[in-house]
C-alpha cells in the first residue's frame, strides 16, 4: 500500500459514513501493510466496539496504546470498551490516564462523569461533567449527563436547566427529552413531563425507558390503567426490563390483580435476583393473598440484602403481627423507626398495636414523639388527639381521611368482614322501614360511600344514585360494583353545601359520621338539600351514657368519634329535621368487643 496516511483517511471517511464493513476491511489491509500503525489499531478498536465486539475492541486499542502510550484518545476509547464490558475499575483507570495526558480533554471528563455515577459518586460525577461543559460549552451530551448527576442528588431544578440546555444544542436528543420529563415529574409538573416524554417516544420508536417513564407519570396522576399499559409496552420493547416489571407489579396490586402482580415480581427477580425492592413488593402481594409465610420470607430476603430497609421492617412487622407474633412485630416496627424517624406508617402501626394490647401510655408516648418529628402530619395529629384528648378537631381532617382510607382501600372489605361489620346492613333495614317498597324513583346520595357496600341496598330505591367520598382509592373500589350513576371525590359536607337546594330525596351514610365530632354543619347542609318529606339515615357510635361527654361527642383512642343521643336530637332540631327514630345496634367488633351504635332516621317536614 503506497500511502498509509491516505488509506487511513479513506478508511476513516467510510467509518464516519457508517460503511462499517468496508471501513474494517480497509483498516485490516492497512495493518497487513503496516502492523505497527497505532492509529489503525485504535480506529479498528473503535469500530469493533461500535459494532458490539467490546472484548476485541479492548484488544485492538490496547495494542495501539502499546505502540503509542501517550495518546489520550486511545486511553479514553479503551475506557469506553472496558465500561461496555462492565470492567469499571479498568475503565476508571483509562479515563484518569487520559486526563493525566490531557487535562482539557472534554470527552474524557464527560465519560469519567458517567462512570462515577455507576460507582455511586454523584457529586464527583457532577464535577466531571461540569468540567466537560466548561471546556466545551456546546457539548449536548455532557449537559445531559450533568443533568443526570444533578438528578441523582435531588437537585431537580438545576437538572432541568441542564436538560433544557442539552435540548437547545440538540433538539432531537431523545434521552434528554425523557430525562427532562422525569425531572419535571418530580416537580409535579405533570403536563410538561408527559409532553417531554411523549416527544422522546416520537423521536425513538420502541424507547422502553421512555415508556416506563410515561407509566410513572400516569401513576403519579392516578391514571392506573394508562400506567399499566405503558409498563406493558416498555416490557414488550425490552423483555428483560426488570424495573418495568417491578412498577407493573405495583400497578397490578392497585388494580387488585394479585396473581398477575406476583408473576411480575417473580419475573423481575428472575432477571435481577437481588432486586431488593421487588422482594419487598412480592411480600406485599403475598400478604394480600393471605400467604403470610411467603410474605414474611420475602421481607426477610429483602432485609438480608439490605439490612437498613425501613419499609421492609414495617411490612415484616405487619405480617408478623397478623400471624400473632406481636413481640417480633414490635421489634421490627421500632427498628423501622430507628432507620426512618419520620416513618408515618410505622408510627401508626406501632401505636395501634400498643393500643390493642392495652398499653395506652406507651401508645401515647409513641404518638407524642411522632408529632414532635412531624407536627404537620395529619395522621399524627389525629391519632395524638385521639389518645391524649388534647387539640381534638371538630371532625377528622380531610388529609387524614384521604391518607387513611387510600392506604386501607385494598384490604378494607376483607378486614371489616373479620370485624363483623354491620353498618351498611343496619342502614338498609332502616331505609326499608322508612321508605317501604323500593320504586327506583328517588334521587339518592350515599354520603361517604367508601367501597360502595351500601350501593346494592340503595340502588333499588334510586332513579339516580350518587356516591360521595374523599378517598380516590375507595371510590375505585366502589366503581367496580357498578351500582352508582356517579361517584364524586369531595368532602361530603362541602358537596351538600354546594348542591342544589331541595334536590335529593334520601341521604344515607353508613359508618362515615363516626369521623365527625360536630354534626351541625353536616345536618344543616343535608336539610337544605333534602326535598320536603326526604330522609336522612345514618349510623353513629354511641357514647356511654354513664360517661360525661361534652359537648356531646368524644374522640376515642381508635380514632373515631362517639356521640350522645341527647346531642344527636339537639343537632337535628337545630337543622329543622324531624326525628323519626333512633335504633340501637352493634356496628362492628373492636378488640373483640361489640361497638354499640345508633341508626338515626330523620325526615324533613
Amino acid at each position: 500500500m503506497a500511502d498509509i496516511a491516505q488509506a487511513l483517511s479513506e478508511a476513516l471517511k467510510l467509518h464516519r459514513a457508517g460503511e462499517m464493513i468496508l471501513a474494517e476491511r480497509l483498516y485490516r489491509q492497512i495493518l497487513q501493510e503496516e502492523p505497527e500503525c497505532a492509529d489503525a489499531w485504535h480506529l479498528l478498536g473503535v469500530l469493533t466496539s461500535q459494532s458490539g465486539r467490546h472484548l476485541a475492541a479492548a484488544g485492538c486499542i490496547g495494542h495501539a496504546i502499546g505502540l503509542n502510550p501517550n495518546a489520550s484518545t486511545y486511553h479514553n476509547n479503551l475506557g469506553l470498551a472496558y465500561q461496555a464490558l462492565f470492567k469499571r475499575d479498568e475503565a476508571l483507570a483509562c479515563y484518569r490516564r487520559a486526563l493525566e495526558l490531557n487535562s482539557d480533554y472534554a470527552d474524557a471528563h464527560n465519560n469519567l462523569g458517567v462512570l462515577l455515577r455507576d460507582f455511586g459518586k454523584s457529586l464527583e460525577a457532577e464535577e466531571a461533567c461540569r468540567r466537560a461543559v466548561q471546556l466545551k460549552p456546546d457539548y449536548a451530551e455532557a449537559h445531559h449527563n450533568l443533568g443526570i448527576a444533578l438528578m441523582d442528588q435531588a437537585k431537580m431544578s438545576e437538572a432541568i436547566v441542564s436538560f433544557r440546555r442539552a435540548l437547545q444544542l440538540k433538539p432531537e436528543f431523545a434521552e434528554a427529552h425523557k430525562n427532562l420529563g422525569v425531572a419535571l415529574l418530580d416537580r409535579k409538573k405533570y403536563d410538561e413531563a408527559v409532553a417531554s416524554i411523549r416527544r422522546a417516544l416520537e423521536l425513538r420508536r420502541g424507547y422502553s425507558a421512555a415508556q416506563k417513564a410515561l407509566g410513572d407519570a400516569f401513576w403519579e396522576e392516578g391514571k392506573i390503567d394508562d400506567a399499566a399499559a405503558c409498563y406493558r409496552l416498555a416490557i414488550e420493547g425490552q423483555p428483560n426490563y426488570a424495573e418495568a416489571y417491578n412498577n407493573l407489579s405495583i400497578v397490578l396490586m392497585k388494580q387488585g390483580k394479585l396473581d398477575e402482580a406476583i408473576s411480575a415480581c417473580r419475573r423481575a427477580l428472575e432477571l435481577i435476583p437481588e432486586y431488593v425492592e421487588v422482594h419487598n413488593h412480592l411480600g406485599v402481594g403475598l400478604k394480600l393473598q393471605g400467604n403470610l409465610e411467603g410474605a414474611i420470607a420475602s421481607y426477610r430476603r429483602a432485609l438480608a440484602l439490605h439490612p437498613n430497609y425501613p419499609e421492609a421492617y414495617n411490612n415484616l412487622a405487619n405480617a408478623l403481627y397478623e400471624q400473632g407474633n406481636s413481640n417480633e412485630a414490635e421489634a421490627s416496627w421500632r427498628r423501622a423507626l430507628e432507620l426512618k424517624p419520620d416513618f408515618a406508617d410505622a408510627y401508626g402501626n406501632l401505636a395501634m398495636m400498643l393500643y390493642r394490647k392495652g398499653r395506652l401510655e406507651e401508645a401515647a408516648a409513641i404518638l407524642k414523639h411522632w408529632l414532635g418529628c412531624a407536627p404537620d402530619n395529619p395522621v399524627a395529629r389525629h391519632m395524638a388527639a385521639s389518645f391524649t384528648g388534647r387539640n381534638v378537631p371538630a371532625r377528622a381532617a380531610d388529609d387524614f381521611i384521604r391518607y387513611f382510607f387510600d392506604h386501607f382501600a385494598q384490604t378494607f372489605d376483607k378486614k371489616i368482614e373479620q370485624l363483623e361489620y354491620h353498618a351498611p346492613e343496619l342502614v338498609a333495614v332502616e331505609v326499608a322501614r322508612a321508605l317501604g317498597a323500593p320504586r327506583a324513583a328517588l334521587d339518592v346520595v350515599d354520603a361517604g360511600c367508601g367501597t360502595g357496600r351500601c350501593g346494592q341496598f340503595l340502588r333499588p330505591y334510586a332513579n339516580r344514585l350518587i356516591g360521595v367520598d374523599l378517598s380516590p382509592a375507595m371510590l375505585e373500589k366502589a366503581r367496580a360494583r357498578q351500582a352508582y350513576d356517579d361517584l364524586i371525590e369531595v368532602e361530603l359536607t362541602a358537596y351538600l353545601q354546594a348542591a342544589k337546594t331541595e334536590s335529593c330525596d334520601l341521604i344515607a351514610s353508613a359508618d362515615t359520621l363516626v369521623y365527625f365530632g360536630d354534626l351541625k354543619p353536616f345536618t344543616i347542609a343535608a336539610a337544605r338539600v333534602l326535598r320536603s318529606g326526604g330522609s336522612l339515615i345514618f349510623t353513629l357510635e354511641k357514647a356511654d351514657d354513664a360517661q360525661p361527654v361534652e359537648p356531646g361527642f368524644l374522640l376515642q383512642p381508635h380514632g373515631r368519634y362517639c356521640h350522645t343521643e341527647h346531642y344527636v336530637r339537639s343537632v337535628l332540631r337545630a337543622a329543622s329535621l324531624g326525628l323519626g327514630q333512633i335504633t340501637p345496634g352493634v356496628l362492628r367488633l373492636e378488640l373483640g368487643r361489640p361497638v354499640h351504635g345508633m341508626v338515626v332516621c330523620a325526615r324533613k317536614p
